[in-house]
Formats: structure tokens, sequence, C-alpha cells
């Protein structure tokens, strides 16, 4: 059997994307950790979460989905209905079983750890990089800092969670700026 184009596609941009987290992650732990205070130990947590980054998008609950969604959105088409809930479902699924989404405690009174906002971080500065803005901040100061902060970060320490993005984003500008 072969993949048809849209799952060629998911595969490829998935896989490219845990490629980055991971790639990221490697860069802060290498090169970082002391600046961070990340142990032998946080390093190792922090290994243990990217090298698992997103796997939930190749589970049973949010793969089809996924994978539809990312074809519609590369094309710049709208889902069916259908799709449309599927994904939904597939989203939500994603976000509750994911450590590196806030989400995930949202109404749970729980807080993310040093280790999972690192790994947000990641994340993020992978998103950036597809998409050609070199770091993340400015969509992090832009979108989250006065949006996502009212709806997900209400059980959160949003102070410390702040200050830890902003620095690891601070690292990935300066990253940015010495390769240009």
């Amino acid at each position: 059997m072969t993949l048809n184009k849209s799952e060629e596609y998911y595969f490829t941009r998935t896989f490219g994307h845990i490629q980055r987290v991971q790639d990221n992650a490697l860069y802060l732990i290498i090169y970082h950790s002391e600046e961070l205070s990340l142990s032998v130990e946080d390093c190792q947590m922090l290994s243990e979460n990217v090298l698992q980054h997103d796997s939930s998008k190749f589970s049973a609950k949010q793969f089809r989905a996924y994978i539809d969604f990312s074809w519609a959105k590369k094309d710049g088409l709208s889902l069916t209905d259908e799709q449309q809930i599927k994904f939904q479902k597939a989203w939500e699924n994603h976000y509750k079983v994911e450590n590196h989404h806030p989400e995930r405690f949202k109404g749970n009174c729980g807080k993310m750890s040093d280790i999972e906002i690192i790994e947000m971080a990641c994340d993020l500065q992978a998103m950036a990089q597809e998409f050609g803005h070199g770091n993340f901040l400015g969509y992090f100061e832009g979108s989250w800092c006065e949006d996502q902060s009212k709806y997900f970060y209400d059980d959160f320490d949003w102070e410390r969670t702040k200050n830890i993005i902003r620095k690891i984003g601070n690292i990935f500008k300066t990253k940015v700026l010495k390769m240009q």
C-alpha cells in the first residue's frame, strides 16, 4: 500500500516538527543548562519528554483527523463539518494527553513544571522555525500574553511561566541573530 499525498505530507511535516522540538531541547541542554539552572536529572527528564513529543498525533484518536486538518490547512481549504467535528475532538484529546500544553491543566488546579514549560517553549520555537519567523517571542508576547493567559492560566503561576518562556525566547533570539 502506498501513502497518498495527504498522508505523505502529514508524516513529513509532523516528523519535521518533532525533530525541530528535539533539536531545540538539545541546544538548550548542551549550551544553556547552567543558565536555565537545569540539573542532569532535569536534562534527562526534558529529553524523555521531547522524545515523546506529539506522539499522540499518531494515536487512533488523533491520526486521521490531524491528516485531514494538515492537508486542508496546507491548501487553504476548509474541512467538512464532519472533519471539523473530528478534528475538534482530536485537538481536545491532544491537549489532554500532551504535557507541553497548558490547556491540559485548565481547571485542575495544577501547574506546569519548569521542564514542561521548557518543552512548550521548544515547541513554540519549532513552529516559528517552520513558518520562517526565526523566533517565537513576537507571537508569544502578542497572542499568549494578551489572550491565552485569560483562558488557560487561571490555575497557574502565570508570572513564573512568562519569565521562563521569555528567558528561553531570548536564548533562541540570540542564537538566530548569531546565525545571520
